[in-house]
């Protein structure tokens, strides 16, 4: 029970600190990012982050729900259709945001529906991520682990501000957690 309500406290903790500190949160999300983008620059962690990046891309979640729902057996099909569901909707409330929004990305091109907050990276990943922990409580560090690295890369490679990465969490975090509790109503459905 203690793990379950850990990390909305962390976030939610750290998300409070972030938007009531003295110096202005735009500031601290750019020296954020500075820090996370500039200082473990090489080679190899270009490699490792681009590979990670991909991992994130929606392709590769939906990619994952196929598989589960077509060669797994009864539970891992429930796990790929609650897969879909919670990145499906976190998707949907991330696109929402990132045209109300429309913030500027750090580096690279700018358009309002592929603005910068949310990262929608992040968010498919950590909806995918609290599906799977849920399901699977054993690769529950991994799932997570796996996730943030995701979000990471999202910096590292100069796509999104920490703050956007943050909020994309929150929101498949929550978007999953909401998916969860209708899971019987979610699983009756054919599709």
């Amino acid at each position: 029970m203690k793990t379950k309500i850990f990390l909305p406290v962390l976030l939610s903790l750290f998300l409070g600190l972030f938007l009531s500190a003295p110096i202005p949160a735009e500031s601290i999300d750019e020296r954020l990012y500075d820090l996370l983008h500039d200082s473990y620059r090489s080679p190899t962690m270009d490699v490792l982050m681009k590979t990670a990046t991909h991992l994130g891309n929606p392709e590769s979640g939906l990619c994952f729900c196929l598989m589960f729902s077509t060669y797994g057996n009864n539970y891992q099909k429930q796990t790929g259709k609650l897969a879909f569901t919670s990145m499906s909707t976190s998707a949907i409330v991330a696109q929402v945001l990132k045209l109300s929004v429309n913030r500027k990305r750090p580096e690279g091109t700018h358009s309002r529906v592929n603005s910068s907050f949310p990262s929608g990276h992040a968010t498919g990943s950590f909806a995918m991520a609290t599906i799977l922990a849920h399901r699977y409580p054993r690769y529950r560090v991994l799932s997570y682990g796996v996730a943030s690295i995701v979000g990471l890369s999202r910096i590292y490679l100069g796509r999104h501000y920490p703050a956007d990465v943050l909020a994309g969490v929150l929101v498949g975090y929550f978007g999953s957690r909401v998916v969860l509790h209708f899971q019987d109503k979610i699983l009756k459905i054919e599709f």
